[in-house]
């Protein structure tokens, strides 16, 4: 029979082994990737800037899904949602399916407002990222105040009316200011209808429609009467 030291010795060696091979493989295991941050919703050209480079980069880097995570505290909650509208799932290639996915989380009500964008080579390397259920009453005292512009269709937010009916169920008191830019009546009617049916009947009564006479750019801007 083989000696109780030698019994445990072995059983040493074999301790140390696993430990280093566990180490060299957390070392090797894929971390996220921090790929790019904003403080501020950037503007249409800027934003599909960013959101084409992130995804070359999940691209180059063959990542399986990426990230966007959003957060900030109440206080940031308007420019918060400006992030969320202006975040354009494929950037300026959008439409049909794009690969990968990327999801769009809403983050901590904490610190500033934040957005950053991750690279997941695996879905078990995801950062820690807690969903959070935000509270959509507009901060107390709030001014009236521009929301977003949808003026041109390099962009075509596919956010803005989700959000602004988020924001009707939310804030009981809340009233918008659409100003419709179009080149004739007959256009200015029909956006005027398809902004009400878009918005269903939580804006009957809660929004108001303006024709401007400037129609360089086509489109709507939003104001929101808190």
């Amino acid at each position: 029979m083989r000696d109780a030291r030698e019994i445990i010795l072995s059983i040493a060696c074999a301790l140390v082994v696993f430990g280093a091979a566990e180490s060299v493989s957390a070392q090797d295991w894929p971390v996220p990737t921090l790929v790019d941050e904003v403080f501020q919703a950037p503007a249409c050209d800027e934003m599909l800037a960013r959101i084409d480079r992130f995804y070359a980069f999940l691209h180059k880097e063959e990542a399986e899904e990426g990230l966007v995570e959003i957060t900030g505290s109440h206080e940031h909650l308007i420019e918060k949602l400006r992030m969320v509208v202006r975040f354009v799932p494929g950037g300026s290639q959008r439409g049909g399916v794009i690969k990968p996915t990327v999801t769009v989380v809403r983050g901590e009500d904490e610190g500033e407002s934040r957005m950053r964008f991750w690279s997941i080579q695996v879905s078990e390397s995801r950062p820690v990222v807690t969903p959070t259920r935000w509270d959509l009453t507009i901060p107390k005292g709030t001014k009236p105040f521009y929301f977003h512009s949808d003026y041109d269709n390099t962009c075509g937010y596919p956010m803005v009316y989700p959000v602004l009916k988020e924001l009707l169920a939310a804030n009981p008191h809340l009233r918008i200011n659409a100003v419709v830019s179009q080149r004739n009546p007959r256009g200015y009617r029909k956006e005027v209808k398809q902004i009400r049916e878009t918005l269903g009947p939580a804006s009957k009564g809660r929004i108001r429609f303006f024709r401007s006479k400037d129609t360089y750019a086509l489109g709507t801007e939003f104001w929101l009467l808190p």
